[in-house]
């Protein structure tokens, strides 16, 4: 084997959509979790390949791989349909409104309004437990496999290695939706004041100029955590398309050698 599997090379969580008003930075962020999403899809499909080699070849080392694939599939897709889970709850709740003129007006108090920044914040916190418990899970399983002494230390050091930059994407995203629904969470602080402006047409005015320039001042803050959240999830992507790309040279360099 010329090349070890990376099994949290391409491990990654997708951000919810946190932006409630579909600026441009949002595009960014949107561009680049396709694009990981895409590589992961692909990184997940090498490994079930690989895993259906060793199945065929029926020595004891390649059981003990089949097994430490099967696992990372399994621990990788249930990752994966948590944040799509996630994900599908907060827009069902409204979440991409959140900042809608229009909803604020009717919701008295704000009651509801400030439900959605609690369910988002659960939301994050849920998806940071599951990310952080697949990555050492994966850790764990190579540790209790069966391989032989060399290739299991071999594994478990190039997986150390992986693990450290996943985690510190993984850390920079969930910090950056957390700012982000702070910030969120400051906006309608705002709009709250319902007295405090007036719906014309599509947009809204403020009265007082004070009111107009917190909002102003806090909606470019969110953007500019939106941009930098799309930078995040762009090295995420770079990351798990090159990670993908050795998986499947790795499951096709497996066939063809036998």
């Amino acid at each position: 084997m010329k090349r070890l599997v990376l099994l949290a090379a391409f491990a990654t969580t997708f951000p919810l959509s946190l932006n409630a008003d579909n600026r441009e930075s949002d595009a960014h962020v949107d561009s680049s979790s396709k694009r990981s999403e895409a590589a992961f899809n692909s990184g997940l499909d090498s490994l079930s390949d690989l895993a259906n080699h060793f199945q065929q070849t029926g020595t004891a080392g390649a059981k003990d791989m089949r097994g430490i694939l099967q696992f990372s599939t399994a621990t990788l897709r249930e990752m994966q349909a948590l944040t799509s889970k996630e994900d599908q709850a907060l827009e069902a709740a409204g979440w991409p409104r959140v900042l809608d003129p229009k909803r604020i007006r009717s919701d008295a108090g704000c009651g509801d309004s400030r439900a959605l920044i609690e369910l988002a914040n659960l939301s994050t916190d849920r998806r940071s437990v599951v990310f952080h418990e697949a990555i050492k899970a994966l850790s764990r399983h190579i540790s209790s496999s069966q391989l032989n002494a060399e290739l299991k230390v071999k594994m478990l050091a190039e997986n150390r290695r992986a693990n450290s930059r996943a985690l510190e994407l993984g850390q920079s995203q969930f910090s950056l939706e957390r700012e982000i629904i702070a910030t969120t969470a400051e906006a309608l602080d705002v709009l709250c004041n319902q007295e405090a402006w007036v719906i014309e047409g599509d947009s809204i005015s403020f009265y007082a100029d004070s009111d107009l320039n917190r909002y102003n001042v806090t909606m470019e803050r969110l953007d500019g955590i939106h941009v930098r959240l799309g930078d995040v999830m762009a090295k995420m992507a770079d990351r798990a398309e090159a990670a993908s790309g050795s998986l499947k040279g790795l499951a096709e360099e497996a066939v063809t050698s036998d």
